[in-house]
């Protein structure tokens, strides 16, 4: 079986993962959702929080030959990491995410898309650390087809998204990042 370590996007906590880990182990797979700095419960102050904060929340929950599941932004942690740490990884698994070239941000990227409802209905902060999807845009952003249930815990669960990460340029080598195996 497999340790699969699944990272959550922007806006949201590990507690979007819970139905996934749950059907993973129930096939008897390890499952690891580590809770990104200022996401879910964390209480890390945004003023600290960075891309290299990230990818240590998650190396400091890993464990070796892990296969990384990193959601939308979540794509560039699991870049990062693969970067940092390419021998505990045994391979990549992008689900809608970003999966960046060497000297790309997600911002630079972003600007270039047109058909994105999240740019649309982005509401940055006065100070421009973090960044929110206004509240009446959640469900056609993240989903239009989910239960009345889980749209209520998207709603109560959603916090603002550090801005920082977003802007940071990745810095990736064929002889790390590109040797490990991604989907």
């Amino acid at each position: 079986m497999s340790r699969f370590v699944l990272i959550h996007g922007a806006w949201l906590g590990s507690w979007c993962w819970d139905d996934v880990a749950r059907r993973l182990e129930s096939l008897g797979h390890d499952v690891e959702t580590p809770e990104l700095p200022g996401h879910g419960g964390d209480p890390t102050p945004v003023s600290v929080i960075t891309l290299q904060s990230y990818v240590d929340a998650v190396a400091d929950e890993m464990e070796q030959d892990a296969v990384l599941v990193g959601h939308s932004m979540a794509g560039i942690v699991i870049s990062t990491l693969a970067e940092q740490k390419p021998e505990s990884i045994s391979s990549l698994i992008y689900l809608a995410a970003y999966l960046l070239r060497p000297g790309e941000s997600i911002v630079k990227v972003s600007q270039r898309e047109t058909d994105s409802l999240v740019g649309p209905n982005m509401v940055f902060a006065p100070d421009w650390r973090t960044v929110s999807i206004q509240s009446e845009a959640l469900q056609t952003v993240f989903a239009p087809d989910a239960p009345a249930a889980a749209l209520e815990r998207l709603r109560t669960l959603t916090r603002p998204e550090p801005a920082a990460p977003f802007n940071t340029q990745l810095q990736l080598s064929e002889s790390r990042f590109g040797q490990v195996p991604r989907a």
